[in-house]
């Protein structure tokens, strides 16, 4: 048996994608390199014009992408899915014979998932060269630039939460070192143990006009990439509450329960500002809202999931599955 090839697969829209998965089966190590942030190819519709309609303008933005906001197939259905895994009718969707883009992006999304492509996915990865090594046929040089970091570049990321965590685990495939940074003051300073290429820090001290950067453990370096991945600012430009609503420190309040003003509830709330809760107060919500509670299999896969996560950390989340999965295809 021949041994297993590295394979680079350019672009994720429906051909890579079933190239991609082919491979895989095969047993090769595949790497699908694609331009933007999503899969789908042509199938991802985006409503912006470019700049300069006839293309001239070597500078202008350009617009990657090819569909108008009612293109519906050419081919049915019928004809548009693969042997082991039909396009067909899902539920919720478009019953016509042609379907439109929209539906087509979802079911390619869903062949992704099924067959385990995404985590083969790099995205935001331009393809800037490819290249034989000398002469040969069997082995190439594939050179990328990506939208986070290039290959071998190292790359500081600022911040502790789930972004610096999620860019991090995907970046260290691709970067030649990750340096994270955080202000806890207890976190510990080291190599992470989860990956060859990730170093944690403290806070950074100070970053000179060359790229380098200090932490306040004394560790310095040349970075190539600085990350902010430092959460987001609550900002209500359009709501006048004449002082009775404020933000603080990134905090809205008064707010009851997350949600309500007491000077002007019910006829103001704010909902989601909350990211960590507990089922109990999403029953309490849904007490407010006179819907039902969460059902009991519910809570029990929120239980399993945090049991996971604090017995794994939260590097592992993302493998967490729940333990009484049903498959929504086979009620499809």
């Amino acid at each position: 048996m021949a041994p297993p090839l590295k394979v680079a697969v350019i672009g994720a829209g429906m051909a890579g994608l079933a190239a991609a998965r082919a491979l895989n089966v095969e047993g090769h190590q595949v790497s699908v390199y694609e331009k933007s942030n999503r899969l789908g190819g042509t199938w991802v519709y985006d409503p912006r014009v470019e700049s300069d309609p006839l293309g001239l303008d070597p500078d202008r933005e350009v617009v990657h992408g090819s569909l108008y906001s009612s293109l519906r197939t050419n081919n049915p259905r019928q004809l548009m899915g693969f042997s082991d895994y039909p396009f067909g009718s899902r539920t919720n969707g478009d019953s016509r014979t042609f379907p439109g883009h929209e539906e087509m992006l979802s079911f390619l999304n869903e062949f992704a998932e099924e067959f385990g492509l995404v985590e083969l996915i790099r995205f935001n990865t331009e393809v800037v060269r490819v290249e034989r090594v000398g002469s040969r046929n069997d082995e190439w040089v594939v050179e990328s630039r990506n939208g986070h970091s290039g290959s071998e570049e190292i790359v500081v990321v600022i911040g502790g939460g789930p972004s610096a965590i999620d860019i991090s685990a995907d970046i260290c495939k691709v970067a030649k070192q990750v340096h994270l940074s955080s202000r806890n003051p207890n976190i510990e300073i080291s190599k992470v143990n989860y990956a060859d290429n990730i170093w944690q820090h403290s806070k950074i001290d100070c970053i000179d006009e060359h790229g380098v950067v200090c932490f306040e453990d004394g560790a310095c370096l040349h970075a190539d990439i600085i990350l902010h991945c430092t959460g987001y600012n609550y900002q209500f430009p359009f709501l006048r509450t004449d002082g009775i609503v404020t933000v603080d420190d990134n905090r809205v309040g008064p707010l009851y329960k997350h949600v309500f003003p007491p000077k002007l509830a019910p006829n103001l709330s704010f909902i989601g500002l909350t990211y960590r809760v507990s089922y109990e107060y999403m029953d309490w919500l849904a007490n407010q809202a006179g819907t039902p509670e969460m059902d009991e299999e519910t809570k029990l896969n929120c239980k399993s999931y945090f049991k996971f996560v604090a017995e794994n950390g939260v590097w592992k989340a993302k493998e967490w599955e729940p333990e009484n999965f049903v498959d929504p295809r086979q009620n499809s």
